[in-house]
């Protein structure tokens, strides 16, 4: 094999992994719709920010890690209030760097 043919190789084999994570971040956001605010702060602490998403609702950011650039990454969950909690509705993929 030649080296040229290993870096083809290497580089097809990083952008499946890539793609793998992808997937993995956004099923783990998509199972978060549907529950409760305080069922995600139960897994992963208090959101370390609040925006406002307009029509979808007040968000909650977690910073889960750096991108390799060193950007921080924030994961966005949007929410409604349900009662005395908030209804997990939607989410907002990270930037492909942070997944």
């Amino acid at each position: 094999m030649s080296l040229f043919t290993f870096e083809v190789e290497y580089e097809k084999l990083a952008l499946v992994l890539l793609l793998g994570i992808v997937g993995c971040a956004t099923g783990v956001m998509q199972s978060l719709v549907g529950k409760t605010l305080s069922e995600v702060q139960a897994k992963y602490g208090p959101p370390v920010n609040q925006i406002d998403g307009g029509a979808k609702g007040r968000g909650f950011q977690w910073q889960l890690g750096h991108s390799p650039t060193g950007s921080r990454c924030y994961y966005t969950l949007y929410e409604q209030p349900q009662g005395e909690d908030y209804l997990i509705t939607s989410f907002e993929k990270p930037r492909s760097l942070c997944e």
